[in-house]
């Protein structure tokens, strides 16, 4: 009598076959993984640069509302790295680029703390002294760049 051989499990080329597709399904499934990942990091990054630019505009907005006296950028000076101004409750400001962070110094220069974080790389910061035409008063403008992206402020002195 022959014996029957009952075919149980898989050969090794169906063994094969199946783990070639597996491998293949694995890296597409990591590769999406990786975007989403890389997508959320530069997503994260650009909003905390946003954030810090409200931050850095909200602070310069504050000591530009009270200024009393401008000494940088002053009249005819056409561009300053350097904000320093004295506002009204006699606290002098001073805002300045150091290294890749915005700083602000609320003793006159003496002690700066920075404004922005770390993770956002401050490439530039500004401001042009704009002198007032036409009935318009004098004013500042500024601008900064950070992560990439350039933010702008105008204030004119209404006192």
């Amino acid at each position: 009598m022959k014996k029957q051989y009952t075919h149980t499990g898989f050969t090794l080329l169906e063994t094969l076959i199946y783990i070639a597709l597996f491998a293949s399904l694995l890296t597409g499934a990591l590769g999406a993984v990786y975007q989403l990942i890389r997508s959320q990091t530069l997503l994260t990054t650009l909003n905390t640069s946003d954030v810090e630019a409200a931050f850095v505009l909200a602070k310069l907005e504050h000591a530009l509302h009270a200024t009393k006296h401008l000494a940088s950028p002053h009249t005819g000076q056409a561009y300053s790295t350097v904000l320093d101004i004295v506002t009204t409750d006699n606290t002098e400001y001073v805002f300045r680029l150091h290294s890749s962070a915005i700083e602000l110094s609320e003793d006159g220069g003496n002690t700066f703390l920075p404004l922005t974080n770390e993770r956002t790389r401050a490439t530039a910061l500004g401001f042009h002294y704009v002198a007032g035409a036409g009935g318009m008063p004098d004013g500042v403008e500024g601008s900064t760049t950070l992560s990439g992206k350039t933010f702008f402020i105008t204030r004119y002195f209404t006192h």
